[in-house]
């Protein structure tokens, strides 16, 4: 699985994403589970990139979305959690 994730407080790195989305594509399986993660989400006073900018990109490549603080350990297990549990059900459903 892969978490991308991209600084909230950063519009570059939140522009590179489709880059990013595009090498994922390229280099890993068709199959791979991935989640998008906005870090920095404590970040309140120096925001650059809404939530539902974030929800957007994600529900446009159709997979789960979450912001994050790894300072404030914020949703930091939920998208561990969300991932594995994606991961496992893939191949439950592989056999």
């Amino acid at each position: 699985g892969i978490l991308i994730m991209y600084d909230v407080t950063n519009m570059d790195s939140f522009n590179h994403l489709s880059y990013w989305f595009r090498n994922v594509e390229e280099n890993a399986s068709p199959e791979v589970v991935k989640v998008l993660v906005g870090n920095k989400c404590d970040a309140t006073h120096i925001r650059q990139i809404e939530k539902e900018r974030g929800e957007k990109m994600a529900e446009s490549f159709d997979i789960p979305f979450f912001e994050c603080s790894c300072k404030q350990n914020i949703n930091i297990q939920e998208a561990f959690v969300t991932l594995a549990r994606k991961i496992r059900e893939q191949r439950e459903q592989r056999g």
